[in-house]
């Protein structure tokens, strides 16, 4: 895959909440996907949607285990290039998944 397809490829992994890529993505009740850390932070003091505003009918979260297995699968394929060649280094994948 060029560079240009993987950058555009992780623009989907990033949370709309902190433009990082998800470590735990989960689903809520506004339909998006977001990183369960980031989400749960925002649901402390928010019961709306960050993405649209809209009350959210329920602060229950859902796994996105298929997402977590593409992110992870994604970040598996990158070359092996220096970081500086990169927008997501080699080492993303240990920083992600630990």
């Amino acid at each position: 895959m060029n560079p240009d397809a993987q950058l555009a490829l992780a623009e989907d992994f990033l949370c709309p909440i902190s433009s990082e890529i998800m470590k735990d993505p989960v689903v809520a009740a506004d339909g998006h996907t977001y990183d369960r850390k980031m989400i749960q932070e925002w649901l402390k003091t928010n019961t709306t949607s960050p993405l649209t505003g809209a009350e959210l009918a329920t602060t229950t979260l859902f796994p996105n285990i298929t997402l977590k297995k593409i992110i992870r699968t994604w970040l598996d394929s990158l070359p092996r290039a220096r970081p500086t060649t990169a927008a997501v280094t080699p080492g993303a994948r240990a920083e992600v998944f630990g």
